[in-house]
């Protein structure tokens, strides 16, 4: 499968208008330090009204098992503070989504998410990967690339071709 990469818009993701139609994405999870989520904004319909993270501009994996997955976006300024004395290499809890506009069918579908993660106790966390920190660079917009761990199960990515077609890749070894 060929790499993913995708560009979100900000804008629309903090604040989403019914009339327009674009992709945008959010760092729902990032277990690390006293990183919270802070910025309340609502998500697609189906989904509703919750705080995340961060709202992404943009998300790129190349779908192999060992490849890194690339999130940026932006942070609050606080969370911007508790992320730079984050420790590089350090295991992180992530959960990721970016939600796309069907335009046949007139709905919001879940694009490219974390599904299933497996922290070394090998118990299954919906919704969440586990990943080693390589490298989080900028300030309040940020980019930050998680590195799959050694697990003993591989974790999975969902990505959604169509609002119709669902893919579950194999992420970590």
């Amino acid at each position: 499968m060929p790499a993913f990469e995708v560009e979100c818009d900000i804008a629309q993701g903090f604040d989403l208008a019914p009339d327009r139609h674009l992709t945008v994405g959010y760092l729902t999870t990032l277990a690390i330090g006293d990183v919270t989520p802070d910025l309340a904004v609502t998500l697609p319909p189906p989904d509703a009204a919750q705080p995340v993270v961060a709202v992404l501009s943009g998300a790129a994996w190349s779908t192999a098992p060992t490849g890194d997955i690339t999130l940026r976006g932006r942070l609050s300024p606080a969370n911007a503070a508790r992320l730079r004395g984050a420790t590089p290499r350090a295991l992180v809890q992530v959960g990721f989504v970016v939600f796309t506009f069907d335009h046949a069918n007139g709905v919001y579908f879940r694009a490219f998410e974390s599904y299933r993660g497996y922290p070394a106790s090998g118990v299954g966390h919906p919704a969440t990967v586990y990943g080693l920190l390589a490298k989080a660079t900028g300030d309040q917009d940020v980019e930050l690339t998680i590195a799959p761990p050694r697990s003993p199960q591989q974790q999975q990515i969902m990505i959604h071709p169509s609002a119709a077609t669902k893919l579950i890749m194999p992420w970590g070894a």
